[in-house]
C-alpha cells in the first residue's frame, strides 16, 4: 500500500518536472475546482482555503523550476568538462620515420573534399577506403592515381559516380547505417561492416588508409574499424561533436588515441557551431578534420611546438569564408 501511494506521488512528480504543460493543466485544475467549491463555503473559509492551495501550487512550480535550474547547470558544467578533455586530445604531434620527419601531401579537390595526410601512411598502405563520397572522390582516385594502387570508395545515398580511373572503385553502400544522408539523398538500402567488407574484398592482411567523412555516423561504426587496427597504417577523418553527447567524441578520439598519433588537425569553416575551452585561444569548431599515423610506422614522436591552425597547406572548406583559426594550448 504504501509502496504504490510513494511509487504514485514519485511517478507524479517526475511527470510535472518533465513536462510543464502538465503542470500548469494541473493549476488549472486546482484552481476550477476551488472557485467551483467557494460559494458553498463563508468568506473566511474560502479566503484560507485559497491561500492554501496557492501555497501548495507555488511550492511545486518552484520545485519544477529549482530542478530544471539544476539539471541545466550539470549538464552545462559536465558538458563544459567533457570539451576540455576533448581539446586536450586535439594536441598535434611532431613524428619521425627513421630520423626524417613526416612529408606531408593534400589529397583531393580544393576545399570541402581534401585532407592533408602523411606521404608514408599512404605509401605504406596497400589500399584506400574512403567513407562518405556524395559527388566528389577526388580523394580516392588521387590516391589511386599517386600511388599505382587500388581504392574504394563508399556511400548508399549516391547511385553510381564517374571514379576517373579503373584503380578507383564505387559501391553504392554505407557502412554500418544509412542515417547520415542528406535530405535530398535516397538511400540504395545496401548497408555493411568494415569486417564484412575486408573479407569480401579479399583486403583482411592488407595494410589499409581509411579516409571517413560520414556526417555523425563515425561514433557507430569506429570500434568494428578499431578492430583491425594493426592493419590500418592511418586515418583522414572528419568529426561531428554532437551538441547534446560530445561524450560520443571524447569516446572515439580516446579509442583511436590507443593506436594512433595525431599529426594534421584542421577546422572545418562550414561548422555551423563552436565550443571554448581554457585549452584554446578561441573557440574550436564542432565540425574538425583529423589525421592520425598507426603508431608502429613511427620511429619517434612528440609534442608540437606549434598548435596554432591553420598550417599553409591547408584549405578553407568554404572558399567564400576565412579559415578557422585557433591554438591549442599545452600550458
Amino acid at each position: 500500500m504504501s509502496k504504490s501511494l510513494t511509487g504514485g506521488k514519485s511517478k507524479k512528480r517526475e511527470n510535472l518536472i518533465d513536462h510543464p504543460y502538465n503542470a500548469l493543466k494541473f493549476i488549472r485544475h486546482l484552481i476550477e475546482k476551488l472557485l467551483r467549491k467557494l460559494p458553498k463555503f463563508d468568506t473566511v473559509l474560502g479566503v484560507a482555503i485559497t491561500l492554501i492551495v496557492f501555497f501548495i501550487i507555488g511550492k511545486e512550480a518552484c520545485y519544477i523550476i529549482e530542478n530544471r535550474r539544476m539539471i541545466s547547470e550539470l549538464n552545462s558544467f559536465s558538458h563544459q568538462k567533457i570539451f576540455d578533455e576533448i581539446a586536450s586530445m586535439l594536441v598535434v604531434y611532431d613524428a619521425k620515420v627513421k630520423d626524417n620527419s613526416l612529408k606531408f601531401v593534400r589529397l583531393g579537390k580544393d576545399n570541402d573534399g581534401g585532407y592533408v595526410v602523411p606521404v608514408i601512411a599512404l605509401e605504406s598502405a596497400d589500399v584506400l577506403m574512403g567513407y562518405g563520397i556524395a559527388d566528389d572522390i577526388s580523394f580516392e582516385r588521387e590516391f589511386s592515381q599517386r600511388f599505382d594502387k587500388p581504392s574504394f570508395g563508399f556511400d548508399c545515398g549516391v547511385q553510381n559516380i564517374n571514379t576517373g580511373d579503373s584503380r578507383c572503385h564505387f559501391f553504392s553502400e554505407c557502412i554500418g547505417m544509412s542515417d547520415y544522408l542528406y535530405e535530398e539523398q535516397a538511400s540504395s538500402g545496401h548497408i555493411s561492416f568494415f569486417h564484412e567488407q575486408l573479407l569480401r574484398l579479399g583486403l583482411v592482411d592488407k595494410k589499409i588508409f581509411i579516409k571517413m567523412d560520414i556526417e555523425g555516423a563515425e561514433f557507430e561504426v569506429m570500434d568494428d574499424i578499431l578492430k583491425n587496427a594493426q592493419n590500418i597504417t592511418g586515418i583522414a577523418i572528419e568529426i561531428h561533436i554532437p551538441r547534446n553527447n560530445p561524450e560520443r567524441a571524447l569516446n572515439v578520439l580516446s579509442s583511436i588515441n590507443r593506436h594512433f598519433v595525431l599529426v594534421h588537425l584542421h577546422g572545418n569553416n562550414f561548422s555551423g557551431s563552436y565550443f571554448k575551452t581554457k585549452y584554446s585561444s578561441r573557440s574550436i569548431p564542432k565540425v574538425l578534420e583529423l589525421t592520425y599515423i598507426n603508431k608502429n610506422l613511427l620511429s619517434f614522436y612528440k609534442i608540437s611546438k606549434n598548435q596554432k591552425h591553420p598550417q599553409p597547406i591547408d584549405q578553407p572548406d568554404n572558399p567564400k569564408f576565412s579559415d578557422c583559426e585557433f591554438e591549442i594550448m599545452l600550458n
